[in-house]
């Protein structure tokens, strides 16, 4: 009789880690919405001050590769140098993780051309 019930606590506790561990996999997704180059110029244009654009951008967690045109072309939209700074930034320090990651064949966003968002957080072109 002791054994049945010591067995059924060991089920019930395998059971609980399962759950608690697909739990904590449900909650690993993306909490904050993608910040697309339109919302920033439409920001900029706005007045919102600089440092809260770069804040949610820093808060979504976005990667931005551009080109120099479209860089430029951003300042000549009004976008401040501090969040056009931030985007290119956002693209370097991901390709310092990339070359950390090589040859581990993960970890590797897929980098394309082309005016698409990528479900790693990646933002091409417009």
């Amino acid at each position: 009789m002791v054994h049945a019930k010591s067995f059924i606590f060991i089920r019930l506790g395998a059971v609980f880690v399962i759950m608690a561990f697909l739990g904590g996999c449900a909650t690993i997704g993306r909490s904050t919405p993608p910040v697309t180059v339109a919302e920033i110029e439409v920001w900029s244009q706005a007045g919102m001050p600089p440092s809260e654009i770069v804040h949610r951008m820093q808060k979504a967690g976005d990667v931005y590769r551009l080109s120099a045109s479209q860089l430029a072309d951003l300042r000549s939209q009004g976008v401040d140098n501090m969040v056009i700074n931030y985007m290119q930034q956002t693209y370097l320090r991901e390709q310092r993780l990339q070359g950390r990651f090589e040859g581990y064949g993960c970890c590797s966003p897929h980098l394309g051309f082309g005016d698409e968002f990528y479900g790693s957080g990646i933002w091409m072109g417009y």
